[in-house]
């Protein structure tokens, strides 16, 4: 006599996991590498910079995929500066149940310079983030970022990468 098949269990649906998911605050740390692929003639020394500094923000849970930002980072290896920004982004999901979104990020703020001449510049950022959620409360960002600062002697045209490590609560 042979045994009654058991029924299969129905597989788990996949959930859609939204942006931020029930957890608004993000606190972070974040990395960047950035180059001047413009700067004023008489600008001297290295035109890359390594950056490191914090990131807040809060998702807007009546927009879902809508957050505000603050980033505020400083070099810590080439010409040294002061960055401080805030703005917004967008999640747009790309596969919502890995928890995987494109984000485009702006924001303004200031560009202070360090070196022999300490300058303050207003400083506009412009980046595209592919983000992902390792769970409910921890995404890793990573994509490039452009970052402009008009004044001074002339305008700095800043290219690179940049890379967040976040916790949300």
């Amino acid at each position: 006599p042979e045994e009654p098949k058991k029924p299969e269990e129905p597989p788990v649906p996949k959930v859609a996991h939204p942006y931020a998911e029930g957890h608004p605050l993000a606190v972070g740390a974040s990395m960047a590498v950035l180059s001047a692929v413009s700067r004023p003639g008489n600008a001297t020394g290295s035109s890359t910079s390594f950056y490191l500094g914090g990131v807040l923000g809060y998702h807007v849970e009546a927009v879902r995929g809508l957050e505000l930002r603050a980033n505020v980072q400083g070099t810590v290896a080439g010409p040294k500066a002061l960055v401080l920004d805030v703005g917004a982004r967008y999640a747009l999901p790309v596969v919502p149940t890995a928890r995987v979104f494109v984000v485009p990020d702006v924001g303004l703020g200031t560009f202070v310079t360090l070196g022999a001449a300490k300058e303050a510049r207003f400083f506009t950022r412009l980046a595209a983030y592919a983000s992902v959620g390792l769970g409910e409360r921890v995404a890793l960002e990573l994509g490039p970022a452009l970052g402009l600062t008009p004044g001074g002697s002339g305008t700095v045209v800043l290219f690179g990468g940049a890379l967040h490590a976040l916790a949300r609560f």
